[in-house]
């Protein structure tokens, strides 16, 4: 079926096509009346010219299907129109954890939506990069095509703490992050624990002689 942009000023139009019992375009100026199950038409009724009644279905929620139908009197006829979501306008960038040790590795999930706040197609590239550390791969930066509306990396931190910057960009879209990177931890001593050791007290027998 044809597509066109939830969310944008885009719009196709629809045609229905009425005929007679006997195959033949109906008389001008036959009622038509449209109606739709997602985006906007332009129209709720029209009238036929040279058999032909026309409207026009514009972008609107929710994404999906619209199921578009044209009704003379009992008769109706339905086409399908799909509604898509659009271009990416926003990024957010997530980072898990937030807080990670040297040497240690973060998640990075770039949610990347369009001007409707609906979740993008798949298959739109996104570059993500950091200050320091290498993605999966061995790379400085990583390009990732979204899936379900999300790109995802995996970052080693490398061994440097301090603040760490990471970023998600599609274009001039960008989402960011910043992640604590600490040195490691060091080890808590073992517990100490006290001992008690048995002591029985040895009864002292005294012996005096009677004068």
């Amino acid at each position: 079926p044809p597509e066109i942009v939830a969310c944008a000023v885009d719009a196709t139009r629809v045609t229905a096509a009425v005929s007679d019992a006997a195959g033949r375009p109906v008389t001008d100026g036959t009622r038509v009346e449209w109606r739709t199950t997602a985006g906007r038409l332009d129209r709720s009724e029209g009238v036929t010219s040279g058999g032909v009644a026309t409207a026009t279905l514009a972008g609107g929620p929710p994404l999906g299907a619209a199921i578009v139908t044209a009704r003379v009197g009992t008769a109706l006829g339905q086409a399908v129109v799909r509604l898509i979501a659009g271009a990416p306008v926003g990024v957010v960038l997530g980072a898990s954890p937030s807080r990670v040790a040297v040497g240690g590795t973060i998640d990075l999930v770039a949610v990347v939506i369009d001007g409707c706040g609906n979740a993008v197609a798949d298959g739109w590239p996104v570059t993500f990069t950091a200050e320091r550390g290498t993605f999966d791969g061995g790379g400085r930066t990583a390009i990732v095509a979204t899936i379900g509306g999300s790109a995802r990396a995996r970052l080693f931190v490398g061994q440097a703490p301090g603040r760490l910057a990471v970023a998600a960009e599609y274009g001039t879209v960008l989402g960011e992050a910043v992640v604590d990177v600490v040195p490691p931890t060091a080890s808590p001593p073992p517990p100490r624990h006290a001992v008690w050791l048995p002591y029985a007290v040895k009864p002292r027998l005294v012996v005096r002689r009677s004068e």
